[in-house]
């Protein structure tokens, strides 16, 4: 079953003890969220010229975007808000949750709420389209993968 979003608990996600953000994206109280023994990788690649094919790798867990710096990853355009969605990554599946935008997220131009997304479909952030890319990296010793801890507070 995946993660849902929503549900207005709050919670922390922890990384080898730290705390990383304060989110209300996950519901259940306690998971571990393990990177993929065959190390997959997942990045957002610009289908946009203005962006030169700009790209940026998600990390495991949440994953904000938006025009403000507060973002873990700024787009500096007119059409993305503020804060104007969260992408989760857990396991080897990837969800997108527009966070209020004003001009809305999409997946292969169907507008979304809460969805998940798979690789090679297209993320509209705004007006920028990001395409979805997974790559398969040497598998990972256990001590090297990155383990996410999530507790309710």
């Amino acid at each position: 079953m995946p993660p849902s979003f929503g549900g207005g608990q709050r919670m922390v996600y922890r990384f080898r003890g730290e705390n990383l953000k304060t989110t209300s994206a996950l519901t259940r109280s306690v998971f571990t969220a393990i990177a993929s023994p065959r190390g997959i990788m997942f990045s957002l690649i610009s289908k946009d010229a203005r962006f030169n094919n700009a790209g940026y790798t998600l990390k495991i867990g949440s994953n904000t975007t938006g025009r403000s710096s507060e973002n873990d990853w700024c787009i500096d355009d007119a059409s993305v808000s503020g804060s104007h969605c969260e992408i989760l990554v857990h396991g080897e599946r990837v969800f997108v949750k527009d966070l209020g935008s004003t001009n809305g997220t999409y997946i292969n131009q169907i507008k979304v709420v809460e969805q998940e997304m798979f690789a090679e479909e297209i993320l509209r952030i705004g007006n920028v389209d990001w395409e979805l890319i997974h790559e398969e990296t040497e598998p990972e010793t256990k001590a090297d993968m990155q383990t996410i801890e999530v507790a309710r507070m």
